[in-house]
């Protein structure tokens, strides 16, 4: 077994050997391996009870990494790929870098680009022209509506003007026919 797993280990027997303080409380007990074995020997049940614990640390410790390996080693298969996956992108982006710098026409692209901000403040400034144009219009569709209804009511008010002279001269027309050829007094009234 590798240093790793020693370790785990110990720290496994130690987790044990704690959990015997639990279990057998008036036992002076210490993380320490050397006082442990000190212990063991001065109290009788402490020796039994360290017998019988004895056998499954071991399995107790390969258990623990039964469970711990493959999530460890699956998360170090996770970083190696985010590596190579972190390297290749570094390569691509030192590769578009280098093209970029090498190309003939940066000074072209470049130019092209610091165009943008002008022909921005154009596309907005044709924007604001038509929302104001947009407006007008609506504005002018909306005097078109008033002139014609406006209209509407003066030709109303014409013919109606007109219905009042026809009637009125053809009143005094009546009346000058009526005046010229008086009506015939009947026989009876004389």
């Amino acid at each position: 077994m590798s240093n790793d797993t020693i370790s785990l280990e110990t720290a496994v027997e130690t987790a044990a050997l704690t959990f015997l303080d639990f279990v057998v409380p008036d036992a002076p007990f210490t993380l320490f391996p050397e006082n442990t074995l000190a212990r063991k020997m001065e109290d009788p049940r402490a020796k039994e009870l360290s017998e019988k614990i004895d056998p499954a640390i071991p399995m107790l410790s390969e258990g623990f990494l039964a469970h711990v390996i493959p999530t460890i080693a699956q998360v170090e298969e996770q970083l190696r790929e985010l590596e190579e996956k972190q390297k290749l992108l570094l390569e691509e982006l030192k590769t578009t870098n280098i093209k970029m710098e090498n190309q003939d026409n940066y000074e072209y692209i470049a130019l092209s680009f610091s165009k943008i901000p002008k022909y921005n403040s154009k596309l907005q400034n044709i924007r604001n022209t038509m929302l104001s144009m947009l407006l007008r219009s609506k504005n002018l569709k909306q005097r078109v509506a008033q002139l014609k209804i406006m209209k509407e009511q003066q030709l109303a008010q014409i013919a109606k003007f007109q219905k009042r002279e026809r009637n009125f001269d053809q009143t005094v027309l009546a009346a000058k026919v009526v005046e010229r050829n008086p009506p015939p007094i009947p026989e009876a009234v004389k």
